[in-house]
Protein backbone atom coordinates (compact mmCIF):
# COMPACT_ATOMS: atom_id res chain seq x y z
CA UNK A 1 0.00 0.00 0.00
CA UNK A 2 1.39 3.45 -0.69
CA UNK A 3 0.97 5.54 2.15
CA UNK A 4 0.92 9.30 1.16
CA UNK A 5 2.89 12.05 2.89
CA UNK A 6 1.52 13.94 5.66
CA UNK A 7 2.16 17.43 3.23
CA UNK A 8 -0.05 15.57 0.82
CA UNK A 9 -3.18 15.28 3.11
CA UNK A 10 -5.21 17.73 4.43
CA UNK A 11 -4.17 19.63 7.86
CA UNK A 12 -6.12 18.94 11.17
CA UNK A 13 -7.68 21.94 11.08
CA UNK A 14 -8.80 21.44 7.40
CA UNK A 15 -10.06 18.41 8.33
CA UNK A 16 -11.81 18.96 11.33
CA UNK A 17 -13.91 21.83 9.28
CA UNK A 18 -14.68 19.63 6.90
CA UNK A 19 -16.16 16.97 8.88
CA UNK A 20 -17.77 19.73 11.84
CA UNK A 21 -19.84 20.58 8.49
CA UNK A 22 -20.95 17.31 7.98
CA UNK A 23 -22.06 17.01 11.85
CA UNK A 24 -23.52 19.78 11.46
CA UNK A 25 -25.36 19.95 8.50
CA UNK A 26 -26.38 16.00 9.60
CA UNK A 27 -27.63 17.23 13.22
CA UNK A 28 -29.92 19.99 11.07
CA UNK A 29 -31.29 17.14 9.30
CA UNK A 30 -32.38 15.06 12.30
CA UNK A 31 -33.71 18.20 13.34
CA UNK A 32 -36.23 18.90 10.70
CA UNK A 33 -36.73 14.70 10.38
CA UNK A 34 -37.95 14.88 14.33
CA UNK A 35 -39.87 18.36 13.44
CA UNK A 36 -41.86 16.58 10.64
CA UNK A 37 -42.25 13.64 12.32
CA UNK A 38 -43.83 15.61 15.67
CA UNK A 39 -46.22 17.44 13.41
CA UNK A 40 -47.47 14.47 11.30
CA UNK A 41 -48.60 12.26 14.38
CA UNK A 42 -51.98 12.86 13.42
CA UNK A 43 -51.45 10.61 10.41
CA UNK A 44 -48.98 7.85 9.78
CA UNK A 45 -46.08 10.26 10.70
CA UNK A 46 -42.94 7.56 9.82
CA UNK A 47 -44.38 7.32 6.60
CA UNK A 48 -44.27 11.11 5.81
CA UNK A 49 -40.82 10.77 7.43
CA UNK A 50 -39.60 8.23 5.17
CA UNK A 51 -40.78 9.61 2.21
CA UNK A 52 -38.96 13.13 3.03
CA UNK A 53 -35.86 12.53 4.57
CA UNK A 54 -33.67 15.73 3.99
CA UNK A 55 -30.41 13.63 4.74
CA UNK A 56 -31.17 11.48 1.70
CA UNK A 57 -30.77 14.03 -0.63
CA UNK A 58 -27.21 14.55 0.91
CA UNK A 59 -26.17 10.88 1.23
CA UNK A 60 -24.87 10.55 -2.16
CA UNK A 61 -22.15 13.18 -1.49
CA UNK A 62 -21.45 12.33 2.09
CA UNK A 63 -20.83 9.22 0.52
CA UNK A 64 -18.28 10.21 -1.81
CA UNK A 65 -16.42 12.47 0.53
CA UNK A 66 -16.56 9.95 3.35
CA UNK A 67 -15.02 7.60 0.48
CA UNK A 68 -12.16 10.46 -0.74
CA UNK A 69 -11.08 10.97 2.79
CA UNK A 70 -10.47 6.86 3.57
CA UNK A 71 -8.41 6.96 0.22
CA UNK A 72 -6.78 10.22 1.72
CA UNK A 73 -5.46 8.69 4.86
CA UNK A 74 -5.45 5.14 3.90
CA UNK A 75 -8.25 4.27 6.01
CA UNK A 76 -9.99 1.92 3.68
CA UNK A 77 -9.19 -0.92 5.81
CA UNK A 78 -9.62 -0.01 8.94
CA UNK A 79 -12.85 2.46 8.55
CA UNK A 80 -12.02 4.85 11.31
CA UNK A 81 -13.90 7.73 9.41
CA UNK A 82 -16.83 5.68 8.67
CA UNK A 83 -16.90 4.40 12.02
CA UNK A 84 -16.85 7.57 13.82
CA UNK A 85 -19.42 8.87 11.33
CA UNK A 86 -22.13 6.45 11.05
CA UNK A 87 -21.70 4.02 13.78
CA UNK A 88 -21.00 6.50 16.73
CA UNK A 89 -23.98 8.74 15.42
CA UNK A 90 -21.68 11.95 14.09
CA UNK A 91 -19.56 11.69 16.87
CA UNK A 92 -22.82 11.70 19.42
CA UNK A 93 -22.44 8.33 20.98
CA UNK A 94 -19.80 8.68 23.52
CA UNK A 95 -20.18 5.09 24.98
CA UNK A 96 -18.98 3.77 21.73
CA UNK A 97 -16.28 6.44 21.29
CA UNK A 98 -15.17 5.54 24.43
CA UNK A 99 -14.46 1.63 23.29
CA UNK A 100 -12.38 2.15 20.42
CA UNK A 101 -8.84 -0.35 21.52
CA UNK A 102 -6.06 -0.65 19.06
CA UNK A 103 -4.25 -4.38 18.49
CA UNK A 104 -3.20 -4.59 22.40
CA UNK A 105 -5.86 -3.10 23.94
CA UNK A 106 -4.99 0.06 24.38
CA UNK A 107 -7.91 3.16 24.58
CA UNK A 108 -7.67 5.08 21.90
CA UNK A 109 -9.05 8.98 22.38
CA UNK A 110 -11.79 9.41 19.48
CA UNK A 111 -13.81 11.82 21.22
CA UNK A 112 -13.44 14.63 19.08
CA UNK A 113 -12.79 15.35 15.16
CA UNK A 114 -9.25 16.04 16.14
CA UNK A 115 -8.62 12.84 17.90
CA UNK A 116 -10.00 10.81 14.89
CA UNK A 117 -7.35 13.29 12.97
CA UNK A 118 -4.55 12.07 15.28
CA UNK A 119 -5.56 8.25 15.00
CA UNK A 120 -5.39 8.96 11.31
CA UNK A 121 -2.29 10.13 11.38
CA UNK A 122 -0.55 7.65 13.58
CA UNK A 123 -1.99 5.01 11.29
CA UNK A 124 0.03 6.35 8.36
CA UNK A 125 3.21 7.12 10.21
CA UNK A 126 2.52 3.60 11.59
CA UNK A 127 2.07 2.14 7.65
CA UNK A 128 5.82 3.74 6.86
CA UNK A 129 7.92 2.59 9.23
Amino acid sequence: MSVPKHDNILSKSEFVSILDKVVASHDVAQGIRQTIKDSAKETDGDMIVDFFDPFVLYSGQLSGLVKTLEVMFCDTESEWISWWLFDCDYGHDEQLLASATDADGKAIPLSTLGDLYDCLIRNLDEARS
